[in-house]
């Protein structure tokens, strides 16, 4: 047993470092903490044992599963000075992750699950942080207002794919980071329910896809859809969540 544990803590010891010189290889400022599968990541520690696990199970994709991994927190770390004059029109909404997102401190709204929205300063790939809106002195609610107006206001395009039957469904790429955030949008959701029907479904696996499909759409396109957003969350960079939600014209409900 003593062999055993000595031989599980030294690839663990070996996973952090190799963590490290990844990290480090991109010009970024990481440090190992107290334990093998955790590191510091600009004085925030992160927990490396799901990544971890995930690698030991599946070793070919390592590479892809680190960079997925590590694509949110190496974008939540960004820091510049902005004034509101300067930040208020490149504002906009961003699905995020909560609790990877609390780590750094971003300032957060309730979406949905285990989401929230966070205040991107978009072109800058900055995240507006609770002391922010003190020093701007913006009350939260306007901040979350205006970043959607902004993002309502951004050309976008929404595109209905009907299939076999009653198979409806709304698909957005756009590309440009803010696609699953779309559905804070009005437009977005008065759009889908004239096409889907007031209650469809959503699901939102990266923040580059969102998928709106009809409540009556045939069992075979939902099991479809499904597996989509789960590969999807598995696979891309910026995953942020398996399950999908009811939407109506009034709330955005977890379903599973």
């Amino acid at each position: 047993m003593a062999l055993f544990k000595k031989l599980f803590g030294g690839k663990e010891a070996q996973f952090q470092e190799r963590i490290l010189k990844t990290l480090r290889s991109k010009s970024v400022n990481a440090l190992p903490a107290e334990k093998p599968l955790s590191i510091r990541l600009h004085g925030v520690e992160l927990d490396l044992t799901d990544l971890f696990h995930r690698c030991e199970q599946n070793q070919v994709q390592s590479v892809e599963l680190i960079d997925q991994y590590f694509s949110w927190p190496l974008d939540f770390v960004h820091s510049k000075e902005f004034s509101w004059n300067q930040a208020e029109s490149l504002l906009r909404p961003q699905i995020v992750p909560t609790a990877i997102a609390k780590l750094f401190g971003l300032q957060l709204f309730p979406f949905a699950g285990a989401l929230s929205t966070a205040l991107v300063i978009s072109q800058h790939s900055v995240y507006v942080r609770s002391q922010d809106l003190q020093k701007w002195n913006v009350v939260t609610e306007e901040s979350l207002n205006r970043a959607i107006v902004n993002l309502d206001a951004d050309k976008m395009e929404m595109e209905v794919t009907i299939t076999d039957g009653t198979d409806r469904f709304i698909g957005l790429e756009n590309r440009d980071g803010l696609d699953a955030s779309r559905i804070l949008l009005p437009r977005v959701r008065d759009f889908a329910s004239a096409k889907l029907n007031a209650n469809y479904f959503a699901g939102l696996p990266n923040r580059d896809f969102l998928i709106l499909w009809s409540k009556d759409c045939s069992p075979r396109f939902q099991e479809y859809a499904l597996e989509k957003i789960d590969t999807d969350y598995s696979i891309q960079s910026y995953p942020l969540t398996r399950s999908h939600f009811e939407v109506n014209e009034t709330s955005i409900l977890l379903v599973n």
